[in-house]
């Protein structure tokens, strides 16, 4: 989505956690568009915050509150 903020210190915290093999999973989408799914709601975090665990709340999708997908990420700092 944003090329260049690892140079920031700042990773995708859903990337970080499960690669680019794993997000492809079905809950790994945000979006869908014309038949593709696609991941528009992203958070960036600091190296330092480690990541644990990320997921998108689906369900707040699939209740149509909202055209975003919200992620929740939890950190260890």
């Amino acid at each position: 989505m944003l090329r260049g903020l690892a140079s920031f210190d700042l990773l995708d915290a859903y990337r970080s956690i499960h690669g680019y093999e794993n997000g492809s999973t079905e809950e790994a989408w945000s979006w869908q568009v014309r038949g593709y799914k696609r991941r528009y709601d992203h958070i960036f975090a600091s190296k330092a915050l480690r990541p644990l665990s990320a997921q998108y709340l689906q369900n707040i999708r699939t209740l149509q509150l909202s055209d975003h997908t919200p992620i929740e990420v939890v950190f260890e700092m």
